[in-house]
Protein backbone atom coordinates (compact mmCIF):
# COMPACT_ATOMS: atom_id res chain seq x y z
CA UNK A 1 0.00 0.00 0.00
CA UNK A 2 1.26 3.44 -0.92
CA UNK A 3 1.72 5.81 2.02
CA UNK A 4 -0.48 8.92 2.04
CA UNK A 5 2.54 11.23 2.24
CA UNK A 6 3.98 9.62 -0.88
CA UNK A 7 0.67 10.00 -2.71
CA UNK A 8 0.63 13.71 -1.87
CA UNK A 9 4.22 14.24 -3.04
CA UNK A 10 3.70 12.17 -6.21
CA UNK A 11 0.64 14.31 -6.99
CA UNK A 12 2.60 17.49 -6.34
CA UNK A 13 5.36 16.32 -8.69
CA UNK A 14 2.77 15.49 -11.35
CA UNK A 15 1.15 18.93 -11.12
CA UNK A 16 4.54 20.66 -11.18
CA UNK A 17 5.59 18.67 -14.27
CA UNK A 18 2.42 19.65 -16.16
CA UNK A 19 2.89 23.29 -15.14
CA UNK A 20 6.56 23.35 -16.14
CA UNK A 21 5.82 21.82 -19.55
CA UNK A 22 2.86 24.17 -20.17
CA UNK A 23 4.82 27.25 -19.10
CA UNK A 24 7.85 26.40 -21.26
CA UNK A 25 5.65 25.79 -24.30
CA UNK A 26 3.74 29.04 -23.76
CA UNK A 27 6.94 31.06 -23.33
CA UNK A 28 8.31 29.51 -26.52
CA UNK A 29 5.11 30.46 -28.37
CA UNK A 30 4.51 33.97 -26.97
CA UNK A 31 7.86 35.08 -25.53
CA UNK A 32 8.77 36.08 -21.98
CA UNK A 33 7.54 39.65 -22.49
CA UNK A 34 3.98 38.47 -23.16
CA UNK A 35 1.46 39.76 -20.64
CA UNK A 36 -0.16 37.30 -18.29
CA UNK A 37 -3.17 38.22 -16.18
CA UNK A 38 -6.54 36.99 -15.09
CA UNK A 39 -9.39 39.24 -16.32
CA UNK A 40 -11.16 41.77 -14.10
CA UNK A 41 -8.96 41.53 -11.04
CA UNK A 42 -6.63 43.92 -9.25
CA UNK A 43 -4.83 41.01 -7.56
CA UNK A 44 -2.62 39.77 -10.42
CA UNK A 45 -2.19 35.98 -10.20
CA UNK A 46 -3.90 35.93 -6.81
CA UNK A 47 -2.38 32.72 -5.41
CA UNK A 48 1.18 33.71 -6.30
CA UNK A 49 0.45 37.20 -4.97
CA UNK A 50 -0.94 35.81 -1.72
CA UNK A 51 1.77 33.23 -0.97
CA UNK A 52 4.86 34.83 -2.54
CA UNK A 53 3.86 38.50 -2.38
CA UNK A 54 4.82 38.86 -6.07
CA UNK A 55 2.89 40.95 -8.61
CA UNK A 56 3.32 38.80 -11.70
CA UNK A 57 2.42 40.52 -14.98
CA UNK A 58 4.47 38.73 -17.69
CA UNK A 59 5.34 35.17 -18.62
CA UNK A 60 8.97 35.93 -17.82
CA UNK A 61 8.05 36.95 -14.27
CA UNK A 62 5.92 33.84 -13.91
CA UNK A 63 8.80 31.66 -15.08
CA UNK A 64 11.16 33.35 -12.60
CA UNK A 65 8.69 32.82 -9.76
CA UNK A 66 8.26 29.19 -10.75
CA UNK A 67 11.72 28.28 -9.48
CA UNK A 68 10.61 29.61 -6.08
CA UNK A 69 7.45 27.50 -6.28
CA UNK A 70 9.66 24.43 -6.75
CA UNK A 71 11.18 25.09 -3.33
CA UNK A 72 7.71 24.71 -1.81
CA UNK A 73 7.38 21.16 -3.16
CA UNK A 74 10.01 19.57 -0.91
CA UNK A 75 9.52 15.94 0.13
CA UNK A 76 9.76 15.21 3.83
CA UNK A 77 8.08 13.06 6.45
CA UNK A 78 6.61 15.95 8.41
CA UNK A 79 3.15 17.41 8.04
CA UNK A 80 4.68 20.84 7.42
CA UNK A 81 6.19 19.58 4.15
CA UNK A 82 2.85 18.11 3.07
CA UNK A 83 1.04 21.39 3.69
CA UNK A 84 3.69 23.53 2.00
CA UNK A 85 3.70 21.17 -0.98
CA UNK A 86 -0.06 21.57 -1.15
CA UNK A 87 0.31 25.34 -1.49
CA UNK A 88 2.98 24.74 -4.13
CA UNK A 89 0.47 22.59 -6.02
CA UNK A 90 -2.02 25.47 -5.97
CA UNK A 91 0.55 27.85 -7.49
CA UNK A 92 1.55 25.26 -10.10
CA UNK A 93 -2.12 24.86 -11.01
CA UNK A 94 -2.47 28.63 -11.29
CA UNK A 95 0.52 28.74 -13.64
CA UNK A 96 -1.21 26.24 -15.96
CA UNK A 97 -4.40 28.29 -15.98
CA UNK A 98 -2.47 31.57 -16.40
CA UNK A 99 -0.91 30.22 -19.59
CA UNK A 100 -4.41 29.64 -21.00
CA UNK A 101 -5.36 33.25 -20.26
CA UNK A 102 -2.08 34.48 -21.77
CA UNK A 103 -3.17 32.92 -25.05
CA UNK A 104 -6.83 33.96 -24.87
CA UNK A 105 -8.74 36.40 -22.64
CA UNK A 106 -11.61 33.90 -22.46
CA UNK A 107 -10.21 30.39 -22.92
CA UNK A 108 -13.35 28.60 -21.72
CA UNK A 109 -15.68 30.06 -24.36
CA UNK A 110 -16.19 27.92 -27.46
CA UNK A 111 -16.42 29.01 -31.11
CA UNK A 112 -20.19 29.56 -30.81
CA UNK A 113 -19.65 32.02 -27.94
CA UNK A 114 -21.00 29.67 -25.28
CA UNK A 115 -19.16 29.60 -21.95
CA UNK A 116 -18.38 25.92 -21.38
CA UNK A 117 -16.71 26.44 -18.00
CA UNK A 118 -16.52 29.40 -15.64
CA UNK A 119 -12.76 29.51 -15.06
CA UNK A 120 -11.58 32.70 -13.37
CA UNK A 121 -14.05 34.59 -11.17
CA UNK A 122 -13.80 38.38 -11.21
CA UNK A 123 -13.19 40.67 -8.22
CA UNK A 124 -16.79 41.87 -8.59
CA UNK A 125 -18.02 38.30 -8.16
CA UNK A 126 -15.81 37.82 -5.09
CA UNK A 127 -17.18 41.04 -3.58
CA UNK A 128 -20.72 39.82 -4.31
CA UNK A 129 -20.10 37.06 -1.78
CA UNK A 130 -19.34 39.50 1.03
CA UNK A 131 -22.80 40.31 2.41
CA UNK A 132 -24.24 36.76 1.99
CA UNK A 133 -21.24 35.33 3.84
CA UNK A 134 -21.63 37.86 6.64
CA UNK A 135 -25.37 37.28 7.03
CA UNK A 136 -25.03 33.51 6.79
CA UNK A 137 -27.04 33.35 3.55
CA UNK A 138 -24.03 31.39 2.27
CA UNK A 139 -23.04 29.19 5.24
CA UNK A 140 -20.19 27.50 3.37
CA UNK A 141 -18.58 26.27 0.14
CA UNK A 142 -18.14 22.81 -1.34
CA UNK A 143 -15.76 21.79 -4.12
CA UNK A 144 -17.01 18.61 -5.82
CA UNK A 145 -14.38 16.75 -7.84
CA UNK A 146 -14.86 13.80 -10.21
CA UNK A 147 -17.96 11.87 -11.26
CA UNK A 148 -20.73 10.69 -8.95
CA UNK A 149 -21.85 7.04 -9.22
CA UNK A 150 -24.78 8.16 -11.42
CA UNK A 151 -26.16 11.28 -13.08
CA UNK A 152 -29.17 11.17 -10.77
CA UNK A 153 -26.98 11.05 -7.67
CA UNK A 154 -24.88 13.93 -8.99
CA UNK A 155 -28.01 16.08 -9.41
CA UNK A 156 -29.31 15.01 -5.99
CA UNK A 157 -26.01 15.95 -4.32
CA UNK A 158 -25.81 19.37 -6.01
CA UNK A 159 -29.45 20.22 -5.28
CA UNK A 160 -29.00 18.95 -1.72
CA UNK A 161 -26.23 21.47 -1.17
CA UNK A 162 -28.24 24.15 -2.98
CA UNK A 163 -31.22 23.60 -0.70
CA UNK A 164 -28.89 24.19 2.26
CA UNK A 165 -27.56 27.40 0.62
CA UNK A 166 -24.04 25.96 0.28
CA UNK A 167 -22.10 27.54 -2.63
CA UNK A 168 -21.12 24.75 -5.04
CA UNK A 169 -17.99 24.58 -7.21
CA UNK A 170 -17.73 21.72 -9.72
CA UNK A 171 -14.59 20.23 -11.25
CA UNK A 172 -14.36 17.31 -13.66
CA UNK A 173 -16.95 14.73 -14.67
CA UNK A 174 -19.69 15.99 -12.38
CA UNK A 175 -20.04 19.01 -14.68
CA UNK A 176 -21.03 16.74 -17.56
CA UNK A 177 -23.45 14.92 -15.25
CA UNK A 178 -25.03 18.23 -14.22
CA UNK A 179 -25.42 19.23 -17.87
CA UNK A 180 -27.07 15.92 -18.73
CA UNK A 181 -29.61 16.37 -15.92
CA UNK A 182 -30.36 19.93 -17.13
CA UNK A 183 -29.28 21.58 -13.88
CA UNK A 184 -29.17 25.37 -13.99
CA UNK A 185 -25.55 26.43 -13.40
CA UNK A 186 -23.63 29.70 -13.10
CA UNK A 187 -22.35 32.13 -10.49
CA UNK A 188 -25.76 33.81 -9.93
CA UNK A 189 -27.35 30.49 -8.84
CA UNK A 190 -24.24 29.49 -6.86
CA UNK A 191 -23.42 26.34 -8.81
CA UNK A 192 -20.23 27.09 -10.72
CA UNK A 193 -18.77 24.64 -13.29
CA UNK A 194 -15.17 25.79 -12.83
CA UNK A 195 -13.28 23.51 -15.22
CA UNK A 196 -12.74 19.96 -16.42
CA UNK A 197 -9.14 19.49 -15.18
CA UNK A 198 -7.99 19.43 -11.57
CA UNK A 199 -5.74 22.47 -12.10
CA UNK A 200 -8.91 24.56 -12.48
CA UNK A 201 -9.02 24.36 -8.67
CA UNK A 202 -6.59 27.31 -8.75
CA UNK A 203 -9.55 29.58 -9.59
CA UNK A 204 -11.39 28.50 -6.44
CA UNK A 205 -8.37 29.08 -4.19
CA UNK A 206 -7.94 32.44 -5.94
CA UNK A 207 -11.45 33.40 -4.74
CA UNK A 208 -10.54 32.36 -1.19
CA UNK A 209 -7.26 34.28 -1.18
CA UNK A 210 -8.79 37.41 -2.69
CA UNK A 211 -11.55 37.24 -0.06
CA UNK A 212 -8.84 37.20 2.61
CA UNK A 213 -7.20 40.28 1.08
CA UNK A 214 -10.45 42.15 0.35
CA UNK A 215 -12.45 41.41 3.48
CA UNK A 216 -9.81 40.32 5.98
CA UNK A 217 -7.14 42.91 5.17
CA UNK A 218 -4.56 40.10 4.95
CA UNK A 219 -1.32 41.34 3.39
CA UNK A 220 0.24 39.57 0.38
CA UNK A 221 3.11 37.30 1.40
CA UNK A 222 1.83 36.79 4.96
CA UNK A 223 1.36 33.02 4.75
CA UNK A 224 0.49 32.61 8.43
CA UNK A 225 -2.28 35.23 8.20
CA UNK A 226 -3.77 33.55 5.11
CA UNK A 227 -3.76 30.18 6.90
CA UNK A 228 -5.45 31.69 9.94
CA UNK A 229 -8.09 33.49 7.86
CA UNK A 230 -9.04 30.50 5.70
CA UNK A 231 -9.11 28.13 8.67
CA UNK A 232 -11.26 30.36 10.88
CA UNK A 233 -13.31 32.47 8.44
CA UNK A 234 -13.94 30.38 5.32
CA UNK A 235 -16.14 27.35 5.90
CA UNK A 236 -15.26 25.18 2.94
CA UNK A 237 -14.77 21.48 2.25
CA UNK A 238 -14.10 19.08 -0.62
CA UNK A 239 -16.05 16.07 -1.92
CA UNK A 240 -13.85 13.85 -4.10
CA UNK A 241 -15.41 10.86 -5.84
CA UNK A 242 -13.47 7.63 -6.40
CA UNK A 243 -11.12 6.97 -8.04
CA UNK A 244 -8.99 9.80 -6.62
CA UNK A 245 -5.67 10.06 -8.54
CA UNK A 246 -2.44 11.23 -6.92
CA UNK A 247 -2.65 14.67 -8.52
CA UNK A 248 -6.00 15.25 -6.77
CA UNK A 249 -4.52 13.95 -3.50
CA UNK A 250 -1.70 16.49 -3.91
CA UNK A 251 -4.21 19.31 -4.38
CA UNK A 252 -6.13 17.94 -1.40
CA UNK A 253 -3.05 18.51 0.74
CA UNK A 254 -3.38 22.21 -0.01
CA UNK A 255 -7.10 22.16 0.85
CA UNK A 256 -6.45 20.48 4.20
CA UNK A 257 -3.66 22.96 4.95
CA UNK A 258 -6.22 25.75 4.52
CA UNK A 259 -8.57 24.06 6.96
CA UNK A 260 -10.87 22.52 4.33
CA UNK A 261 -11.56 18.81 5.07
CA UNK A 262 -11.70 16.33 2.20
CA UNK A 263 -14.48 13.72 2.14
CA UNK A 264 -14.10 10.81 -0.29
CA UNK A 265 -15.56 7.37 -0.99
CA UNK A 266 -12.20 6.09 -2.30
CA UNK A 267 -10.65 3.39 -0.11
CA UNK A 268 -7.73 2.32 -2.30
CA UNK A 269 -4.39 3.56 -0.91
CA UNK A 270 -6.35 6.09 1.13
CA UNK A 271 -5.69 6.85 4.77
CA UNK A 272 -8.26 8.48 7.02
CA UNK A 273 -7.07 11.51 8.99
CA UNK A 274 -9.51 12.69 11.69
CA UNK A 275 -11.29 15.95 10.76
CA UNK A 276 -9.10 16.35 7.66
CA UNK A 277 -9.36 13.35 5.32
CA UNK A 278 -12.61 11.49 5.90
CA UNK A 279 -13.55 8.26 4.14
CA UNK A 280 -17.31 8.00 3.67
CA UNK A 281 -18.07 5.00 1.47
CA UNK A 282 -21.78 5.83 1.23
CA UNK A 283 -21.83 8.81 -1.11
CA UNK A 284 -25.46 9.53 -0.19
CA UNK A 285 -24.14 10.60 3.22
CA UNK A 286 -21.61 13.06 1.78
CA UNK A 287 -23.67 16.12 2.70
CA UNK A 288 -24.22 15.33 6.38
CA UNK A 289 -20.65 14.08 6.81
CA UNK A 290 -19.26 17.23 5.16
CA UNK A 291 -21.35 19.70 7.18
CA UNK A 292 -20.41 17.93 10.40
CA UNK A 293 -16.71 17.91 9.47
CA UNK A 294 -16.68 21.69 8.94
CA UNK A 295 -19.04 22.34 11.85
CA UNK A 296 -21.69 23.97 9.67
CA UNK A 297 -25.13 24.03 11.24
CA UNK A 298 -28.00 24.73 8.86
CA UNK A 299 -31.22 26.24 10.16
CA UNK A 300 -33.96 24.84 7.93
CA UNK A 301 -37.33 26.60 7.84
CA UNK A 302 -40.00 24.18 6.64
CA UNK A 303 -42.18 25.86 4.02
CA UNK A 304 -45.16 24.16 2.42
CA UNK A 305 -44.41 24.89 -1.24
CA UNK A 306 -43.94 22.51 -4.21
CA UNK A 307 -40.51 23.89 -5.24
CA UNK A 308 -37.17 24.33 -3.49
CA UNK A 309 -36.43 27.26 -1.19
CA UNK A 310 -32.83 28.43 -0.76
CA UNK A 311 -30.70 31.58 -0.95
CA UNK A 312 -28.95 29.81 -3.84
CA UNK A 313 -31.87 30.88 -6.07
CA UNK A 314 -31.64 34.62 -5.25
CA UNK A 315 -29.72 35.35 -8.45
CA UNK A 316 -32.06 33.37 -10.70
CA UNK A 317 -33.19 35.23 -13.82
CA UNK A 318 -36.52 34.26 -15.41
CA UNK A 319 -36.66 35.33 -19.02
CA UNK A 320 -39.87 35.97 -20.94
CA UNK A 321 -39.63 32.67 -22.83
CA UNK A 322 -39.52 30.77 -19.51
CA UNK A 323 -42.23 32.84 -17.79
CA UNK A 324 -45.68 31.55 -16.85
CA UNK A 325 -47.02 34.81 -15.41
CA UNK A 326 -45.79 38.39 -14.93
CA UNK A 327 -47.02 40.32 -11.87
CA UNK A 328 -46.14 43.86 -12.95
CA UNK A 329 -46.71 46.75 -10.52
CA UNK A 330 -45.56 49.33 -13.06
CA UNK A 331 -48.58 48.59 -15.27
CA UNK A 332 -51.15 47.12 -12.87
CA UNK A 333 -52.30 47.52 -9.27
CA UNK A 334 -49.75 45.39 -7.41
CA UNK A 335 -48.19 46.05 -4.00
CA UNK A 336 -46.85 44.54 -0.77
CA UNK A 337 -47.92 45.75 2.66
CA UNK A 338 -47.23 44.84 6.26
CA UNK A 339 -49.62 46.16 8.85
CA UNK A 340 -49.89 45.66 12.60
CA UNK A 341 -53.24 44.61 14.05
CA UNK A 342 -54.57 43.54 17.41
CA UNK A 343 -54.06 39.86 18.21
CA UNK A 344 -57.83 39.29 18.27
CA UNK A 345 -58.01 40.28 14.58
CA UNK A 346 -55.51 37.67 13.41
CA UNK A 347 -55.84 33.94 12.85
CA UNK A 348 -52.29 32.61 12.90
CA UNK A 349 -51.16 30.90 9.66
CA UNK A 350 -54.29 31.89 7.79
CA UNK A 351 -53.43 32.18 4.07
CA UNK A 352 -56.41 33.61 2.18
CA UNK A 353 -56.63 34.08 -1.58
CA UNK A 354 -59.29 36.67 -2.44
CA UNK A 355 -59.89 36.43 -6.18
CA UNK A 356 -58.78 34.21 -9.09
CA UNK A 357 -55.48 32.30 -9.04
CA UNK A 358 -52.56 32.63 -11.47
CA UNK A 359 -53.80 29.59 -13.41
CA UNK A 360 -56.78 31.67 -14.58
CA UNK A 361 -54.73 33.50 -17.24
CA UNK A 362 -52.88 32.36 -20.34
CA UNK A 363 -49.18 31.52 -20.32
CA UNK A 364 -47.03 34.66 -20.43
CA UNK A 365 -49.84 37.01 -19.35
CA UNK A 366 -49.64 39.92 -16.95
CA UNK A 367 -51.44 39.40 -13.68
CA UNK A 368 -52.46 41.81 -10.91
CA UNK A 369 -51.73 40.65 -7.36
CA UNK A 370 -51.02 42.11 -3.92
CA UNK A 371 -50.21 40.51 -0.60
CA UNK A 372 -51.00 42.02 2.77
CA UNK A 373 -49.12 40.51 5.70
CA UNK A 374 -50.90 41.21 8.97
CA UNK A 375 -48.98 40.73 12.21
CA UNK A 376 -49.42 41.16 15.93
CA UNK A 377 -47.11 40.93 18.91
CA UNK A 378 -46.60 42.64 22.24
CA UNK A 379 -43.13 43.83 21.13
CA UNK A 380 -44.18 44.74 17.57
CA UNK A 381 -43.63 48.37 16.51
CA UNK A 382 -44.90 50.20 13.43
CA UNK A 383 -41.28 51.11 12.56
CA UNK A 384 -40.66 47.43 11.84
CA UNK A 385 -43.30 47.23 9.11
CA UNK A 386 -41.14 48.79 6.40
CA UNK A 387 -38.16 46.67 7.53
CA UNK A 388 -40.23 43.51 7.03
CA UNK A 389 -41.43 44.69 3.61
CA UNK A 390 -37.88 45.23 2.38
CA UNK A 391 -37.05 41.65 3.31
CA UNK A 392 -39.85 40.29 1.11
CA UNK A 393 -37.57 40.81 -1.88
CA UNK A 394 -35.05 38.38 -0.37
CA UNK A 395 -37.67 35.91 0.84
CA UNK A 396 -39.46 35.51 -2.50
CA UNK A 397 -36.25 35.41 -4.53
CA UNK A 398 -35.23 32.33 -2.53
CA UNK A 399 -38.07 30.40 -4.17
CA UNK A 400 -36.90 28.29 -7.10
CA UNK A 401 -38.59 29.61 -10.22
CA UNK A 402 -39.67 32.98 -8.77
CA UNK A 403 -37.99 36.32 -9.54
CA UNK A 404 -38.90 39.41 -7.49
CA UNK A 405 -37.78 43.01 -8.09
CA UNK A 406 -38.87 46.37 -6.69
CA UNK A 407 -40.81 47.21 -3.55
CA UNK A 408 -43.98 48.86 -2.27
CA UNK A 409 -46.39 49.33 -5.23
CA UNK A 410 -43.71 48.94 -7.87
CA UNK A 411 -43.04 45.25 -7.39
CA UNK A 412 -42.53 42.91 -10.29
CA UNK A 413 -42.70 39.14 -9.87
CA UNK A 414 -42.20 36.48 -12.50
CA UNK A 415 -43.17 32.85 -11.96
CA UNK A 416 -41.45 30.36 -14.25
CA UNK A 417 -43.24 27.70 -16.26
CA UNK A 418 -41.26 25.03 -14.39
CA UNK A 419 -42.43 26.33 -10.98
CA UNK A 420 -46.03 26.57 -12.23
CA UNK A 421 -45.89 23.02 -13.61
CA UNK A 422 -44.59 21.85 -10.23
CA UNK A 423 -47.76 23.25 -8.65
CA UNK A 424 -46.73 26.75 -7.51
CA UNK A 425 -49.76 29.03 -7.11
CA UNK A 426 -50.63 32.40 -5.54
CA UNK A 427 -51.23 30.96 -2.06
CA UNK A 428 -47.61 29.82 -1.94
CA UNK A 429 -46.46 33.45 -1.80
CA UNK A 430 -48.37 33.56 1.48
CA UNK A 431 -46.77 30.34 2.76
CA UNK A 432 -43.29 31.74 2.13
CA UNK A 433 -44.01 35.11 3.73
CA UNK A 434 -45.72 33.55 6.75
CA UNK A 435 -42.92 31.06 7.38
CA UNK A 436 -40.11 33.61 7.05
CA UNK A 437 -41.79 36.36 9.09
CA UNK A 438 -42.54 33.92 11.92
CA UNK A 439 -39.04 32.42 11.71
CA UNK A 440 -36.93 35.56 11.31
CA UNK A 441 -38.97 37.91 13.49
CA UNK A 442 -40.23 35.57 16.20
CA UNK A 443 -38.97 37.99 18.87
CA UNK A 444 -41.65 40.53 17.95
CA UNK A 445 -44.26 38.64 15.89
CA UNK A 446 -46.60 36.37 17.82
CA UNK A 447 -49.27 35.87 15.16
CA UNK A 448 -49.29 36.34 11.38
CA UNK A 449 -51.80 35.95 8.58
CA UNK A 450 -51.51 36.69 4.86
CA UNK A 451 -54.21 37.93 2.51
CA UNK A 452 -53.58 37.74 -1.24
CA UNK A 453 -55.79 39.96 -3.40
CA UNK A 454 -56.30 39.54 -7.16
CA UNK A 455 -59.70 41.18 -7.84
CA UNK A 456 -59.21 44.51 -9.71
CA UNK A 457 -61.74 46.40 -7.53
CA UNK A 458 -60.02 45.25 -4.30
CA UNK A 459 -56.58 46.10 -5.64
CA UNK A 460 -57.59 49.61 -6.71
CA UNK A 461 -59.20 50.36 -3.34
CA UNK A 462 -56.36 48.92 -1.26
CA UNK A 463 -53.64 50.54 -3.36
CA UNK A 464 -55.10 53.98 -2.61
CA UNK A 465 -55.14 53.05 1.08
CA UNK A 466 -51.59 51.71 1.18
CA UNK A 467 -50.21 54.75 -0.69
CA UNK A 468 -51.38 56.93 2.21
CA UNK A 469 -49.42 54.65 4.56
CA UNK A 470 -46.31 54.94 2.37
CA UNK A 471 -46.67 58.75 2.38
CA UNK A 472 -46.84 58.87 6.19
CA UNK A 473 -43.73 56.71 6.44
CA UNK A 474 -41.87 58.91 3.96
CA UNK A 475 -42.83 62.04 5.88
CA UNK A 476 -41.48 60.53 9.09
CA UNK A 477 -38.26 59.40 7.42
CA UNK A 478 -37.70 62.82 5.86
CA UNK A 479 -37.78 64.31 9.35
CA UNK A 480 -35.44 61.65 10.71
CA UNK A 481 -31.98 63.25 10.88
CA UNK A 482 -28.82 62.70 12.90
CA UNK A 483 -29.78 65.68 15.08
CA UNK A 484 -33.26 64.60 16.09
CA UNK A 485 -32.60 61.03 17.23
CA UNK A 486 -31.29 60.29 20.69
CA UNK A 487 -28.99 57.38 19.78
CA UNK A 488 -27.07 55.85 16.90
CA UNK A 489 -26.26 52.16 16.45
CA UNK A 490 -23.06 50.33 15.71
CA UNK A 491 -23.05 47.34 13.35
CA UNK A 492 -20.47 44.56 13.59
CA UNK A 493 -22.45 42.05 11.54
CA UNK A 494 -19.60 41.61 9.07
CA UNK A 495 -16.96 40.86 11.71
CA UNK A 496 -17.58 37.15 11.21
CA UNK A 497 -15.92 37.65 7.83
CA UNK A 498 -14.16 41.03 8.07
CA UNK A 499 -12.80 41.00 11.62
CA UNK A 500 -11.63 44.65 11.72
CA UNK A 501 -14.85 46.25 10.45
CA UNK A 502 -17.38 48.31 12.41
CA UNK A 503 -19.93 50.87 11.20
CA UNK A 504 -21.75 53.64 13.04
CA UNK A 505 -25.24 53.70 11.53
CA UNK A 506 -27.19 56.97 11.71
CA UNK A 507 -30.38 58.22 10.02
CA UNK A 508 -28.25 59.99 7.40
CA UNK A 509 -25.54 57.34 7.04
CA UNK A 510 -26.11 53.72 6.10
CA UNK A 511 -23.64 50.99 6.95
CA UNK A 512 -20.85 50.74 4.37
CA UNK A 513 -22.39 47.58 2.93
CA UNK A 514 -25.46 49.64 2.01
CA UNK A 515 -27.74 47.01 3.52
CA UNK A 516 -28.23 48.40 7.04
CA UNK A 517 -30.18 51.62 7.68
CA UNK A 518 -30.79 53.27 11.05
CA UNK A 519 -34.25 51.70 11.18
CA UNK A 520 -32.78 48.30 10.26
CA UNK A 521 -30.22 48.64 13.04
CA UNK A 522 -32.91 49.72 15.48
CA UNK A 523 -35.05 46.71 14.55
CA UNK A 524 -32.05 44.37 14.81
CA UNK A 525 -31.30 45.68 18.29
CA UNK A 526 -34.90 45.27 19.37
CA UNK A 527 -35.05 41.74 17.96
CA UNK A 528 -31.73 40.70 19.50
CA UNK A 529 -30.45 43.04 22.25
CA UNK A 530 -27.17 41.08 22.44
CA UNK A 531 -26.75 40.91 18.67
CA UNK A 532 -24.57 42.75 16.14
CA UNK A 533 -26.28 46.17 16.42
CA UNK A 534 -25.85 47.93 19.74
CA UNK A 535 -27.00 51.35 20.95
CA UNK A 536 -24.36 54.09 20.69
CA UNK A 537 -24.98 57.18 22.80
CA UNK A 538 -24.07 60.65 21.52
CA UNK A 539 -23.80 62.69 24.69
CA UNK A 540 -20.19 63.94 24.90
CA UNK A 541 -19.94 66.25 21.93
CA UNK A 542 -16.53 67.22 20.52
CA UNK A 543 -17.70 69.20 17.49
CA UNK A 544 -21.41 69.77 16.99
CA UNK A 545 -21.02 71.20 13.46
CA UNK A 546 -18.95 68.27 12.18
CA UNK A 547 -20.93 65.70 14.17
CA UNK A 548 -18.13 64.27 16.31
CA UNK A 549 -18.85 62.70 19.69
CA UNK A 550 -16.40 61.22 22.17
CA UNK A 551 -18.64 58.27 23.04
CA UNK A 552 -19.06 57.40 19.33
CA UNK A 553 -15.28 57.45 18.84
CA UNK A 554 -14.84 55.19 21.87
CA UNK A 555 -17.19 52.58 20.39
CA UNK A 556 -15.28 52.60 17.09
CA UNK A 557 -11.94 52.18 18.88
CA UNK A 558 -13.25 49.35 21.04
CA UNK A 559 -15.04 47.42 18.30
CA UNK A 560 -12.54 47.68 15.44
Amino acid sequence: MKLLFNRVFDGVDEMYAVAEKTLNETVKELGEAALVAMPNTAYFLANHYAYLGKKITTLGELKAAFSEVKEWTHRGQRLTYVFKSGFGTVMAAEAIEACKYAKSPDPYTDASGERQYWGHMSDAEVRELGVPLVTGDIPGFVVIIGSAPSDEEAAELIKGYQSRAIFVFLIGGIIDQAKRTKLNMGFPVRVVPVGQDIWAVAHIISVVNRAAMIFGAVQPGDQEAFDDYTFNRIRAFVNAFAPVPDIVVGAGGGAIAMGFPVITNDTKDMWAVPKSLIIQENTKDFIETSLEARDIKIKVTKIDIPVAFSTAFEGEIIRRADMQVDIDGSRMDCFEWVRTLDASEIEDHSIELIGPDIDSVAVGSRFALAYVVEVSGKNMQSDFESVFERRFHNFLNCVEGVMHTGQRDLIRIRVSKAAFDAGFRAKHFGEVLYAKVKSDYDAVVDKCQVKIYTKPEDLKRLRAEVNKVYEKRDARLSNLTDENVEVFYNCILCQSFSPAHVCIVTPERLGLCGAVSWLDAKATNELDPNGPCQIVTKERVIDENLGIWEDVNEVVNQAS
